[in-house]
C-alpha cells in the first residue's frame, strides 16, 4: 500500500483508517487538559472566595468587638454615637 494508493482512496471520498486513528489521540489530550485547566480555575476561584470571606469574618468580628466596646464605654452623656 503505497502514497499513490492512498491519494487515490482520499480523491473518492473514503475515509482512510491511518490519517483518522492519528488525530483521535491529540483530541483527547486536548480534552484532558481542557478539563484540567477548568478543574484549576474552579479550584483557584473557590480558594479566593474561601480566603475573602474569612477575612471579611475577622473584620466583622473586629467590628463587633469595638461596637461592643464603644456601647459598654459611654460617655456620661448616654449617647456612645455621634452622627
Amino acid at each position: 500500500m503505497g502514497p499513490g494508493y492512498v491519494l487515490a482512496k482520499a480523491r473518492r471520498g473514503e475515509l482512510v483508517s491511518d490519517t483518522t486513528d492519528r488525530t483521535t489521540g491529540s483530541g483527547e489530550r486536548r480534552e484532558t487538559a481542557m478539563a484540567a485547566l477548568l478543574i484549576l480555575l474552579l479550584v483557584a476561584i473557590l480558594f479566593g472566595l474561601g480566603f475573602a470571606v474569612k477575612a471579611l469574618l475577622w473584620v466583622a468580628l473586629v467590628l463587633f468587638v469595638l461596637w461592643i466596646i464603644g456601647f459598654l464605654v459611654r460617655p456620661a452623656g448616654g449617647r456612645w454615637y455621634y452622627w
